[in-house]
């Protein structure tokens, strides 16, 4: 049977790059963003991650997105141990927190929630990489590398990246993989 594959954007300066790359290989059958990728993100989509459903993000997010016009995602989605504030007006999905980024919350939809294989762009998990709005370096990257080794038996084979550190975690959407789940 057919696995479903999703293109997973994240907030590094390669996203757009790393994007373009995957479509080359292959459409994906949904689209799922983080954070200020989802405010920002011109097109549609259908699902939208963060692990700062807090009002100074998330909300506020939401909120510049619908000002620029942009069509809403289909499905917020934010850890399961955490809540929008209650005058937000949204409402989320709960997914399981594996800890290790915004980045590693979208995996953990895609896998424990949405069933589907997944392929990251802008999610190169290295400190010296920046976000794509802001030319600093993130450091932090660095100290979730370990929830991403944890969870790697159920990441595995069933994610793949375009860039960085997760690549070599993780692996390329090779012509074999894309096939595989196209069957």
């Amino acid at each position: 049977a057919r696995v479903k594959i999703a293109l997973i954007l994240g907030g590094a300066d390669c996203v757009y790059e790393d994007r373009e790359r995957a479509l080359a290989l292959f459409s994906p059958d949904l689209v799922v963003c983080t954070n200020e990728t989802g405010r920002d993100y011109p097109e549609a989509f259908d699902h939208w991650v963060s692990m700062h459903p807090q009002i100074e993000k998330f909300p506020r997010w939401v909120s510049e997105r619908r000002r620029a016009g942009r069509p809403d995602a289909r499905k917020l989605w934010i850890p399961r141990h955490r809540q929008f504030p209650r005058n937000s007006g949204l409402e989320a999905g709960a997914v399981p927190s594996w800890g290790g980024s915004s980045g590693m919350l979208a995996c953990t939809l895609c896998v424990a929630m949405l069933g589907c294989n997944a392929v990251l762009c802008g999610v190169p998990m290295q400190a010296e990489r920046a976000h794509y709005f802001d030319d600093r370096p993130w450091t932090e990257a660095v100290h979730y590398h370990s929830h991403w080794r944890r969870y790697l038996p159920k990441l595995q084979g069933r994610i793949k990246s375009m860039s960085g550190w997760t690549r070599e975690l993780l692996g390329y959407p090779d012509e074999e993989w894309i096939r595989d789940n196209r069957v």
